[in-house]
């Protein structure tokens, strides 16, 4: 009697797990990139959320700060206030992403040298702190010729699948915005930012 009901167990085990992952897929967005070898996974999590920067529209430069409580003209900082994971989303994302959320990283600056390390990939011009002195003058379009960016380390969930970051962008009065990202990745692939959450934004 005991063996039929472990065998009829593995399917069912099977079919749940397989409807928590198209729960998953209908919500995360993975990437296709296969990730360089030699990448740290903080530093793919920095690549992904730098791509995020690349759009024309943005100002050409981009300031790394060490400190997110000023930004630019603007008292900019980014909410401690916990993020609501929505009751909706399958109870084992729900989990892998509060655990993301939780790790005591999202709390500290990140590491300059990671992301520097993840422009050079992706092209984005960053400029850090000490590298100020170089820019050249703001142009008289009122437009700000350089961008300021805050980024905290990344938290990871336990088999850094999923990642969460908090960032502070400033490129002008009305271009600010304070968010915690989320992304996700599958092994071996790149990671991708698929959720965002706005603590404020002008």
């Amino acid at each position: 009697m005991s063996h039929s009901v472990s065998r009829c167990a593995g399917p069912l085990v099977l079919l749940v797990m397989s409807a928590c992952t198209a729960s998953w897929n209908a919500l995360v967005r993975y990437s296709d990139q296969i990730a360089p070898t030699n990448e740290s996974v903080e530093v793919g999590v920095y690549a992904a959320v730098l791509e995020t920067l690349r759009d024309p529209y943005m100002p050409p430069i981009t300031v790394l700060t060490s400190s997110d409580s000023v930004i630019g003209p603007l008292e900019a900082w980014v909410s401690g206030s916990p993020v609501r994971v929505p009751g909706y989303w399958a109870d084992t994302l729900r989990r892998e992403v509060q655990v993301a959320l939780a790790d005591s990283g999202l709390r500290w600056p990140g590491n300059v040298q990671l992301i520097v390390e993840a422009a050079s990939q992706t092209g984005v011009n960053l400029v850090t702190g000490k590298e100020l002195h170089v820019l050249p003058p703001q142009p008289d379009s009122g437009q700000p010729l350089a961008a300021r960016l805050w980024l905290s380390r990344p938290g990871f969930n336990r088999d850094s699948t999923i990642a969460a970051i908090r960032t502070t962008y400033w490129c002008g009065i009305r271009c600010a915005h304070g968010a915690t990202l989320v992304l996700a990745r599958r092994p071996g692939y790149r990671w991708q930012v698929w959720k965002t959450w706005l603590h404020w934004i002008s």
